[in-house]
């Protein structure tokens, strides 16, 4: 996998400089189509936990409409903590995708790469799991439980 471009580096400073969720949803709809897997989980740990500021519900609709579209673009790139992170910030805000493949994909990614999970990764994964109320496949379970 390749490293980051000096243009995603700079897109995610802006993402974590964003004053609010106007700001943030402002810079989706203009920097999205050149997310990279480390920017669409970066922007969507930021609107999902800010999404209660006074920006109208539209915005920040299309928004998380145009995240879900950037997760299913890059998820072949997602690593262990893009992939734990998305998924932990789902299940704290009771996030419901736009696209209801979204969640299936992302757990057919953790299968690919549950066995190069970290403990911070394995914890978030599995609470993510339960708070979803989802649960984990058989071979899921065993990477997890190894590491």
């Amino acid at each position: 996998m390749q490293g980051p471009s000096t243009r995603n580096v700079e897109i995610n400073k802006q993402i974590t400089v964003c004053q609010d969720s106007r700001d943030l949803c402002a810079l989706i709809d203009v920097h999205a189509a050149k997310f990279n897997h480390v920017n669409v989980a970066t922007a969507f740990r930021a609107l999902l936990q800010s999404r209660r500021d006074r920006v109208p519900s539209k915005d920040v609709e299309r928004a998380l409409q145009a995240l879900d579209e950037v997760v299913l673009r890059t998820i072949n790139v997602f690593g262990a903590q893009q992939l734990s992170n998305i998924l932990h910030i789902m299940a704290k805000t009771r996030y419901s995708p736009w696209d209801q493949s979204l969640v299936s994909k992302l757990e057919e990614r953790v299968e690919a790469l549950a066995g190069t999970f970290k403990a911070q990764n394995v914890a978030n994964t599995l609470w993510a799991y339960a708070t979803m109320g989802r649960e984990p496949g058989a071979a899921v379970m065993r990477e997890l439980e190894g590491r």
